[in-house]
């Protein structure tokens, strides 16, 4: 069992203080009063208290079981790799889910791991602890003052250049594929369960239980080029619509294995998902605003969009150009008013 929050004298302060649940509380210089205010205290934040004696493995099986009744598979396969994978790390499991530090995850994260690994194990974990204080299975997650690492920067985005080079590498029903990507800016994981049935003539409507974080329905735009290489699947294909030359459809190891095979050649190696990253830059610097764009690559606000792709705006050339358009279009506008 947690011990119980005690008071302790400290000398360099001349006051007593207490901790609780992980937050530490001055309670003045007079005993008789820091008592007073330590009862307060515990009789005012009993949540804090809850917990006690549930262990650390109680909780994440809690959770794991959750996520398997209440979110899709995928989503149910990633959770599982972390979360199983820091139980399993720590060297007594039977230890209260309060108890648990922040060093405990650190310890476990392997340095040599990407920097996406890293991040998202850290943030599994504590989604997961998060996950127990809603439930009130806690009263406060041990981790909520754990640092994840920042997001790598979307560097790596092939150029209209490099798009054609890999293009011309690409061969049967990969090239569409790849075109496909290209203009819509979908997500990979989209463009491999695409059917028929999704083709409404201008756009792609994907189903609330199809789409990403399954709130709302996914609706794709599609270029006058996008459609018309719909159109051309649909009438080879009445399933899927993007299937490889076996009449499989694309997985992520097929995908990747064609893209590893085309970089022996070019010298470069692209992800599929770096396409997508390509479609968020050319609509931006075509002048597109962050919210249309955003909007255009379904994601429900435009807050992700402006932080991993702020690298625009220290592109000199970039703004220079933004801002003399602008000029151009408010001496136009002025000259026009002016002439009325």
């Amino acid at each position: 069992m947690a011990r119980r929050p005690e008071m302790w004298f400290r000398k360099d302060r001349k006051a007593w203080f207490v901790t609780i649940n992980g937050q530490r509380h001055n309670l003045g210089a007079d005993k008789n009063k820091a008592t007073k205010q330590f009862h307060k205290l515990m009789s005012e934040e009993p949540k804090q208290l809850v917990g006690l004696g549930t262990t650390v493995a109680e909780i994440l099986d809690k959770f794991l079981l959750w996520v398997e009744a209440n979110r899709s598979e995928g989503t149910y396969k990633w959770y599982h790799l972390y979360v199983q994978g820091f139980l399993d790390s720590l060297p007594d499991q039977t230890i209260e889910a309060i108890e648990v530090k922040p060093h405990h995850v650190t310890d476990w994260i392997n340095p040599s791991w990407a920097q996406s690994s890293i991040r998202g194990a850290t943030i599994a974990v504590q989604r997961a602890f998060k996950w127990s204080v809603l439930q009130g299975y806690i009263g406060k997650s041990p981790l909520v003052n754990l640092e994840k690492p920042m997001a790598e920067r979307r560097d790596n985005c092939p150029t209209k250049e490099d798009y054609e080079a890999i293009l011309k590498l690409a061969t049967g029903s990969f090239k569409p594929l790849l075109e496909f990507v290209w203009e819509s800016g979908c997500r990979p994981q989209e463009v491999v369960i695409l059917e028929a049935r999704h083709f409404k003539g201008d756009r792609l409507e994907l189903m609330v239980s199809e789409s990403k974080g399954k709130k709302q329905k996914r609706v794709i735009y599609l270029t006058d080029k996008a459609a018309g290489i719909i159109r051309d699947r649909i009438a080879e294909n009445q399933a899927r619509i993007f299937v490889n030359r076996s009449g499989r459809p694309w997985n992520a190891y097929s995908i990747n294995c064609r893209l590893c095979r085309i970089a022996e050649k070019t010298g470069r190696k692209f992800a599929f998902y770096d396409l997508r990253h390509s479609f968020a830059t050319r609509m931006l610097e075509a002048g597109l605003d962050h919210f249309t764009v955003a909007k255009l690559m379904g994601h429900k606000d435009a807050s992700m969009l402006a932080k991993n792709y702020s690298h625009l705006g220290e592109q000199g050339n970039f703004l220079l150009e933004k801002l003399k358009s602008v000029q151009g279009l408010a001496t136009q506008i002025t000259k026009n008013t002016a002439s009325h």
